[in-house]
């Protein structure tokens, strides 16, 4: 089967979208009133993540009308669908909610089954981690590999 897209626009899409999920969860961080409830799974949920959700959604639908969403905050897809958006506006939610800055944006593609391509971004210390099927990995620029340690007594 062939992808929607070059694995580039992919990538450049998926960057709009952390940019765009990172300013929402920095505006709301540090926030005094900072309304929480309760999802049906008993989980947190902000105002954060679920405006970071939406803004998502908008920039998807802009993008490309033929890309649904496997959203955590506002509604799933169908799975069998071709192309999706995975998207998890804030992973650790519980962190953010204690101002403690290790949480991410999660977000990928999904075309015809298969995830070609994703992106973790995580606002408050700066940090990003990309990849893209037949590109690599990358961690703020940089290429990265994993580890050459094929025995697990000898890895951390």
């Amino acid at each position: 089967m062939t992808t929607f897209r070059p694995a580039d626009d992919w990538l450049q899409f998926l960057k709009t979208c952390a940019d765009a999920a990172d300013d929402i969860s920095k505006h709301y961080f540090h926030a005094t009133n900072l309304k929480v409830d309760q999802k049906s799974n008993d989980t947190p949920v902000t105002i954060a993540d679920q405006e970071a959700e939406l803004k998502i959604r908008d920039l998807a639908a802009a993008y490309d009308s033929r890309i649904q969403i496997l959203g955590e905050e506002h509604g799933q897809c169908p799975l069998e669908a071709p192309l999706k958006l995975i998207v998890d506006p804030i992973d650790g939610t519980q962190n953010f909610i204690r101002r403690l800055p290790f949480f991410a944006s999660l977000l990928g593609i999904e075309e015809n089954g298969e995830v070609t391509a994703g992106m973790v971004s995580c606002p408050m210390t700066g940090e990003r981690w990309w990849a893209a099927k037949g590109q690599g990995a990358f961690y703020n620029g940089q290429r990265i590999h994993v580890s050459k340690i094929d025995s697990i007594t000898q890895s951390l």
